[in-house]
């Protein structure tokens, strides 16, 4: 009985043993796409230390930063300043603008649908608390006086709404009021108040809705409260933030979902920040936490490119003024076409790929469309993809388009999250180029381009050979269609005809060369998908024999 029971422990080892094994064998790595590891990363400062200044930016993400406080003496801000720059995010430069008419901290401040900075109340150390609206217009360089806010507020925050509408609500002094600026015809209406009086925090707008979040009631110290403003003028309580915070900034990033940051404890302008940070998809209400950032602030501002980073910008940390500019990529977008120099008539293939770091959207949908030279729309198209991570279609060339340069414009792409938010990234341009048909010359020269592209694409690591081979069968179609048209110029082209075949026996030996090495790749995956297969079987077999172990062990006595 003894012995039974080693056998059939030393049988059932053996086979689990070997099921491992053959296992281990049987897996074969497939390439992933690796969602976005947030950081943040230092970007150049300012080039001057700034807390509780306007920090907002327009729809392309050049960052404004208006006003605040440059400097601390025995312990308190010294005066508000007028400075107003510009940074690009592309290129890290940073450009002085006309300043202010009136230098104000902790105004209320946003970038307007009509284009224009508004810089909104805040506080003067000569005039205090004022009501003012100062306008600047970035085309111009220039600053002018909108209506004055029915009641100044210090710390007050304002979003965008609608086209011609801004919302700004509570701050010192306001007592929760808020108030609606009709951009059209220069006017202040009384809007409805908030559900508790609120200053220090943020107001953000996810292009509906708009979102009060966290600040100080009249405890001066932070709170966890969150509220929901809605565009026809009401208020409702949202469930708290994850933590109470005050002092801090908010942004929408451009994967729909809010980035808050920083802070600190009370709205008393000298005291440590913090590096804390969170994020919230609008739609469902749930929250993540946010790498720290690597320095702490509060009264800092906060920005976002529609490339997907987000930016923390200046502030203070007790008694430290900071110049400091941090970076953190949420989301991506890479576009790709099969060609970008094409004939009329042609078709591109156009892939779309997107990576998030907290957002994770169902479906796409975007408007692609051609552009030539003179600003004319060709071929305007509707796109809608259930795809996880990317999307292809395909676009046509008009057969009646002139040679020359065109972009392909990818309009209002959109990420949509079923049960949130949803991101618009906004527009992405490709550069194309429309050949002659005529010219077989510069037809060639792009052709060999093209496979030059493939070939370099394919030793990539973790090439896509389905879509390299729909490209290959794309590239020998162009060349049939070269052969064809340079056969029908006929004898009298004989010497002109003679030079180019030289180049087309070329470029089809390389199309043939580059089949052939796909072929090998697939010939691979056919023989892992094979060995799987066996792999597979051989396990069956296996648990079949250690299930016949058991059973003729327990049969013998």
């Amino acid at each position: 009985m003894n012995e039974n029971k080693r056998r059939v422990k030393s049988g059932f080892v053996l086979g689990i043993v070997m099921l491992l094994v053959v296992c281990s064998l049987g897996v074969i790595a497939s390439p992933a796409r690796a969602a976005i590891v947030p950081e943040w990363t230092a970007a150049p400062d300012i080039g001057d230390t700034y807390t509780q200044a306007v920090v907002v930016n327009d729809d392309d993400g050049l960052v404004y930063v208006m006003g605040g406080v440059k400097s601390i003496s025995m312990g308190n801000y010294d005066q508000a300043v007028p400075d107003a720059a510009s940074y690009d995010p592309d290129t890290g430069d940073w450009t002085v603008l006309e300043p202010m008419p009136t230098g104000v901290r902790g105004a209320a401040g946003v970038f307007g649908q009509d284009g224009r900075v508004y810089v909104i109340g805040g506080y003067n150390n000569s005039a205090g608390v004022i009501d003012s609206t100062q306008i600047y217009d970035p085309d111009t360089d220039t600053w002018s006086s909108g209506a004055a806010i029915p009641v100044g507020a210090w710390e007050a925050k304002a979003v965008a709404v609608y086209e011609d509408t801004l919302v700004v609500a509570g701050g010192e002094g306001a007592a929760g009021q808020v108030y609606r600026y009709d951009i059209s015809d220069d006017s202040w209406v009384a809007g409805a108040s908030m559900p508790v009086a609120m200053l220090g925090g943020s107001f953000v707008c996810d292009g509906y809705y708009s979102y009060y979040l966290g600040g100080s009631d009249s405890s001066y110290v932070e709170q966890s409260y969150a509220f929901v403003y809605y565009p026809w003028d009401s208020w409702s309580w949202m469930d708290d933030m994850p933590a109470a915070v005050v002092a801090h900034a908010s942004v929408l990033g451009a994967d729909g979902y809010i980035y808050v940051f920083g802070g600190g404890n009370s709205v008393m302008n000298v005291e440590p920040g913090r590096t804390a940070g969170y994020c919230v998809n609008p739609d469902t209400w749930t929250w993540s936490t946010l790498p720290d950032l690597t320095v702490a602030a509060k009264y800092l501002g906060a920005a976002a490119t529609p490339d997907g980073r987000i930016f923390a910008v200046g502030g203070n940390d007790d008694t430290t003024m900071l110049s400091t500019v941090e970076s953190m990529r949420v989301m991506s977008v890479s576009t790709t076409v099969s060609d970008t120099a094409v004939g009329p008539g042609e078709d591109l293939l156009v892939t779309v790929s997107m990576d998030f770091a907290y957002g994770v959207p169902e479906a796409y949908y975007v408007n692609p469309y051609l552009l030539d030279s003179n600003d004319v729309v060709y071929n305007p198209m509707e796109v809608y993809s259930p795809m996880p991570n990317s999307f292809a279609f395909e676009i046509s060339i008009p057969a009646s388009a002139a040679p020359g340069p065109y972009e392909l414009v990818l309009h209002d792409l959109v990420a949509y999250y079923y049960d949130g938010g949803n991101s618009v990234p906004d527009d992405f341009s490709i550069a194309l180029t429309v050949l002659d048909v005529n010219n077989f010359e510069e037809q060639l020269a792009a052709l060999q381009a093209d496979i030059d592209a493939l070939t370099a694409a394919l030793a990539a690591e973790g090439a896509d050979v389905d879509a390299l081979t729909i490209q290959v069968a794309v590239m020998q179609a162009k060349l049939d269609g070269i052969i064809a048209g340079m056969t029908a110029m006929g004898a009298s082209q004989a010497a002109t005809m003679e030079d180019l075949n030289a180049t087309l026996d070329g470029l089809q030996a390389q199309l043939d060369a580059f089949q052939e090495q796909i072929d090998r790749i697939e010939n691979k995956a056919d023989t892992a998908g094979t060995y799987g297969i066996v792999t597979m079987v051989l396990v069956i077999i296996i648990i079949v024999l250690v299930a016949l172990m058991l059973v003729m062990a327990r049969k013998k006595p």
